[in-house]
């Protein structure tokens, strides 16, 4: 169940920008990679906002940090543009903040901001960590 109003909801996706907007991601149980849409990526923002304690990183991020960052990142995808800078991967060169992270990954820019949304495969993919 979405805890956007549809009217909401449409307004984000509408508001994500680039040829990046169709990035993969796993699909199910196997490695299998379907798009990542900008719908898609609403709906692992709002599973992220709402999904109950355990589904952190131990130790790096609390849950009320990584619901409040969702809704957040939720409310300025509302408010500006947004892209899918790069869709779910492993690796990655990282920066000079970070090491490449081995955990599944998306990269997503809203208003000429990063972010680095960490994800786990149980059974699904979800975000556990999402970081600037």
């Amino acid at each position: 169940m979405s805890m956007l109003h549809p009217t909401v909801r449409q307004h984000i996706i509408m508001n994500c920008q680039g040829k990046r907007r169709n990035q993969y991601q796993p699909l199910g149980d196997e490695r299998v990679f379907q798009k990542l849409t900008a719908p898609m990526m609403v709906d692992l923002l709002e599973d992220a906002a709402s999904r109950p304690t355990g589904y952190s990183i131990p130790g790096e991020t609390p849950e009320s940090t990584r619901k409040y960052v969702a809704k957040e990142l939720l409310d300025a995808m509302r408010n500006h543009d947004w892209t899918i800078r790069a869709g779910v991967h492993e690796g990655g060169v990282g920066d000079a903040n970070r090491a490449p992270d081995p955990n599944p990954h998306i990269t997503l820019q809203v208003h000429r901001k990063s972010y680095h949304l960490t994800c786990k495969e149980d059974p699904t993919l979800h975000i556990i960590q999402i970081t600037d």
